[in-house]
């Protein structure tokens, strides 16, 4: 059976329940009639009725209607093939980011290729799933860095999609690197995200913290520089190339 995306299958289920037939419900979907009488035979085997839950999510419906309770499912999850990834991950250079790189680029219809159409909600879905998942780990690379008694700060801009458009969000990096005053601890970075540049967000993310933060002249950071603060002040260490470019500008306006 054709797998549908998930909200023609919410669409069939409505157009159903107002008692069209499956020849007008399979045009409006714009599939065959056999595929929408296949999927409303799973919708009554089901008794799904309409309107749906509100909290009903996608992979829920997903479970009701192809993996039944005590059923066989009918996906064939493939397992990447492990002994592989770990033997290329101990080569220089190779990272997680890169072998799934040269997996897209060896498979670009992704779960296309295998006729499975996963709609947005879904994908979303697993997204906030794997981030659950990977939080504890995040929150060990979080305090490692903040264990380190210097840290660079910055941030950068990237797109959010929202209603009616794009808006501009923030970024905030927080890096630990002792490599250049002959640490031996690890490097490593924490990111944050907001939706707008607000002092409040450095202040927060290094609640706690004291030592010293090399950035720029944001004013968003001085909250963190307060001698008032608790447990202290954080030591301001400014940035050697944001105040050399002023000097390099004044060097071309003079010719």
């Amino acid at each position: 059976m054709k797998r549908l995306m998930m909200r023609k299958i919410r669409e069939a289920l409505r157009l159903h329940a107002s008692g069209l037939s499956t020849r007008k419900i399979a045009t409006s979907l714009g599939v065959g009639q056999s595929t929408a009488s296949e999927y409303l035979k799973q919708i009554e085997r089901t008794a799904l009725t309409w309107p749906l839950s509100a909290e009903m999510t996608d992979v829920e419906l997903e479970a009701l209607l192809f993996h039944p309770v005590g059923g066989a499912s009918r996906l064939v999850e493939a397992q990447p093939d492990w002994p592989v990834i770990h033997r290329e991950l101990k080569r220089p250079g190779v990272t997680l980011s890169l072998l799934w790189e040269e997996y897209r680029a060896a498979n670009p219809d992704g779960y296309a290729r295998e006729g499975v159409d996963l709609s947005l909600s879904t994908l979303a879905d697993q997204l906030g799933a794997v981030t659950e998942t990977l939080r504890p780990l995040q929150l060990l690379i979080e305090a490692h860095v903040l264990a380190a008694e210097r840290l660079h700060g910055d941030d950068t801009t990237v797109p959010l999609l929202a209603r009616g458009g794009t808006k501009t969000a923030r970024l905030w990096t927080y890096v630990r690197d002792d490599r250049p005053s002959s640490g031996t601890a690890p490097p490593a970075v924490f990111f944050r995200f907001s939706t707008d540049r607000g002092g409040e967000h450095p202040t927060a993310h290094l609640k706690g913290w004291k030592g010293i933060l090399q950035a720029d002249a944001y004013a968003g950071y001085n909250k963190l520089y307060d001698p008032t603060r608790l447990p202290g002040p954080v030591a301001s260490a400014l940035c050697w190339s944001h105040a050399r470019r002023k000097f390099f500008e004044l060097a071309d306006v003079e010719g």
